[in-house]
């Protein structure tokens, strides 16, 4: 349908969105900007058992660890 035949009472999406879905979509901004920033490994020696909580509550919230570090590295320097 081309924009002729939309009513002009047809809600933008992004207003539609509620926050849970705003931060979703914020966060993949982020990160297709980040996918053409060069990237460097980060290695950190973590105690065996901090490593497993941290990998269950990962799957748990089905977000990979990486993201998680990056969430964190990004809320310490912004401070």
């Amino acid at each position: 349908m081309g924009v002729l035949g939309e009513s002009a009472d047809t809600p933008d999406p992004d207003e539609e969105k509620d926050d849970a879905e705003q931060v979703v979509a914020d966060v993949e901004k982020g990160r297709a900007l980040e996918e053409d920033t060069e990237t460097t490994r980060l290695n950190a020696p973590v105690p065996a058992p901090l490593y497993k909580q941290f990998r269950k509550k990962c799957q748990r919230e089905d977000v990979s660890m990486s993201e998680m570090v990056r969430r964190f590295v990004r809320a310490y320097v912004s401070d």
